[in-house]
């Protein structure tokens, strides 16, 4: 449903790229996971946090991180969301909070982000308007953040004009849950729906993503997911 903004306190800022964390009993994780988001090193974003009722300590570690940086808001639902719904409300909460912001990523509450890893894909939507969704190469780590055997996903459709090959590849190819966390256009992530009511939305939201523009992969290893 639809969020209620008279529910929070929304102060309006103008950072050009705006985060979401849909956040649920990852307390083990959540502190590094936070750390590498905030080390960024490029610093022009805001980082919107969404508990959906944990039961450890995430909501005590986010209001943490809410009073030391001040990039960082928090919020808990008063109900239990659901990851799909919790993502939604990540994004309509900062956009709702920096409504100018020119792009969008969702960070989980769980992995690892290479330092480089917003100014990089920051980079390839600038200098490609054709592109509307970037993500880089990643690795899987263990629980306590050790590599793991299986080499990086490679894919994008980068360069390639026809919407229909686009489509055709996408559907072939993608791997959603390497592509998920990657940096969006704001505009066209919403024109294509987000995540709608249906079996494999995230796969639904890159099928009709292709159609209005391209998937840039950034060549080097930026996101460790934790596996």
């Amino acid at each position: 449903k639809p969020v209620d903004p008279s529910k929070y306190d929304l102060p309006l800022g103008m950072p050009r790229v705006i985060l979401g964390s849909p956040l649920f009993n990852h307390a083990a994780h959540f502190r590094e996971a936070i750390e590498s988001v905030l080390n960024q090193t490029f610093t022009d974003f805001a980082l919107v946090l969404v508990d959906d009722q944990s039961t450890d300590e995430t909501p005590q570690i986010a209001r943490e991180y809410e009073a030391l940086d001040p990039r960082v808001w928090f919020c808990q639902n008063d109900d239990r969301l659901g990851l799909i719904d919790n993502s939604r409300k990540a994004l309509a909460l900062a956009r709702q909070r920096h409504p100018d912001a020119e792009y969008f990523a969702w960070v989980s509450d769980h992995d690892l982000w290479h330092p480089r890893w917003l100014q990089a894909l920051v980079d390839a939507l600038d200098a490609n308007p054709e592109v509307v969704l970037a993500y880089p190469l990643n690795r899987r780590i263990g629980a306590s953040g050790e590599l793991l055997k299986r080499l990086p996903w490679r894919f994008d459709t980068h360069g390639l004009t026809n919407r229909w090959a686009r489509l055709r590849l996408g559907i072939r190819h993608m791997r959603a849950g390497n592509m998920v966390y990657g940096l969006y256009r704001i505009g066209v992530l919403q024109r294509a729906g987000v995540y709608r009511k249906v079996v494999i939305p995230d796969r639904l939201l890159f099928a009709e993503l292709s159609l209005y523009g391209q998937f840039a992969q950034v060549s080097e290893v930026l996101w460790f997911r934790r596996w």
